[in-house]
């Protein structure tokens, strides 16, 4: 089997490996997620795949998910960097307002979390690649780190018969899900500045395939059956609506909404107010930073029972992307980090009226936190 494409075709790499502090206090070699290390041009498929596979392969036994290179098929320009602990630097970062507008291959996340469809293997998929409606097309799979035999894990980027936006990549995708993954794909990989995990150490990888996939056919036959095509063929399961609020929790809330700053003792650094192993799935989010700081402040808007107030949770925010260099900021702006926040806190944080908490209760359950994490200044 051949990888051809006679087409140009660019990747940017991601192998700057850092040791950080996790949260058990241990230093372990960590990819910093932000630094573009390295852009490259191929004048074949074949060339990026062997750059994928090959030379971005880790070398060495992985203790951990995040001790790994990264890629993207993708350019950056300049941008600027901010840092954690203050200032700044400008240079090739992993930004979505810095990337170019095309992807020059296809790339997909199969990771057989859909439990209403039969898992997808990799030796399937390659089966399923000789026939996938408007053409077939070159190829190549590899697992990733948490990939187990009793449940597959793996990356599979197509060759493509020309580069791609963002939107049409997954446009491309929810026609690949439907008709050759089993609705087995991850589809939040597509947004501006997302990459990928390149192959990990204990890898299992796969070529195969020839030629392009014709993505305007695919196109068109998606856009000629949008509903059928569109991001409800997404394998993550729909929640089910959130009740309504009651009478008493909208009140509530209209007095939350209007405290525009944070509490004393509010923050990431409070365990009783937020949970700090939520810190990793932000930081090194590997799909949507835009779902993954939803899913984020969610939780956080749960663990207080829903009586933060608008302050407290866009303090936390803040605080949260900052912790990636202020990814969501820079890229959406205060004002979505803002909707996103009212969005979050016209959830009900409780299951039932029953456990709705009161103006008076969440007075006094605020100043309980303060009190319990008061500590006096020396004399």
């Amino acid at each position: 089997m051949s990888l051809s494409g006679s087409r140009d075709y660019f990747a940017s790499a991601l192998t700057r490996i850092v040791r950080r502090i996790g949260d058990d206090g241990v230093l372990r070699p960590t990819l910093d997620q932000a630094q573009v290390t390295e852009m490259r041009a191929f004048d074949s498929f074949a060339r990026l795949a062997e750059f994928v596979l090959c030379d971005l392969h880790y070398p060495y036994e992985q203790g951990h998910k995040f001790e790994t290179y990264g890629w993207v098929p993708a350019l950056y320009g300049k941008s600027v960097r901010t840092f954690d602990g203050g200032g700044s630097s400008q240079g090739l970062w992993r930004n979505g307002a810095a990337e170019t507008d095309l992807l020059s291959c296809l790339i997909m996340d199969v990771d057989n979390d859909n439990d209403a469809q039969p898992m997808l293997t990799p030796d399937e998929f390659a089966a399923r690649m000789g026939g996938t409606g408007p053409a077939g097309a070159a190829w190549f799979t590899y697992t990733s780190f948490s990939s187990r035999p009793e449940h597959l894990k793996f990356r599979a980027v197509i060759d493509t018969s020309r580069a791609l936006t963002r939107a049409e990549s997954a446009s491309v995708f929810c026609w690949l899900n439907l008709h050759t993954l089993n609705q087995q794909g991850d589809s939040s990989i597509y947004d501006l500045g997302d990459y990928l995990y390149a192959p990990p150490c204990n890898t299992a990888r796969q070529v195969g395939g020839d030629g392009p996939l014709d993505v305007d056919a695919i196109l068109a036959e998606v856009a000629a059956d949008p509903t059928r095509y569109g991001p409800v063929q997404a394998t993550k399961p729909q929640r089910a609506p959130a009740r309504p609020l009651t009478p008493d929790e909208a009140a509530c809330l209209a007095e939350q909404m209007a405290v525009l700053t944070a509490a004393e003792g509010v923050g990431i650094d409070n365990s009783a107010v937020f949970n700090p192993a939520w810190i990793d799935d932000y930081r090194h989010c590997t799909g949507s930073h835009w779902e993954t700081m939803r899913s984020v402040l969610g939780r956080v808007w749960r663990k207080n029972d829903g009586t933060l107030t608008l302050g407290d949770m866009l303090t936390i925010g803040r605080q949260v992307d900052a912790t990636a260099g202020l990814y969501f900021l820079s890229k959406y702006g205060e004002p979505r980090l803002r909707d996103l926040v009212r969005f979050t806190m016209q959830q009900p944080a409780s299951p039932s009226p029953d456990t709705i908490v009161f103006p008076s209760t969440m007075a006094v359950t605020r100043a309980a936190r303060r009190l319990a994490h008061f500590k006096p200044k020396p004399i």
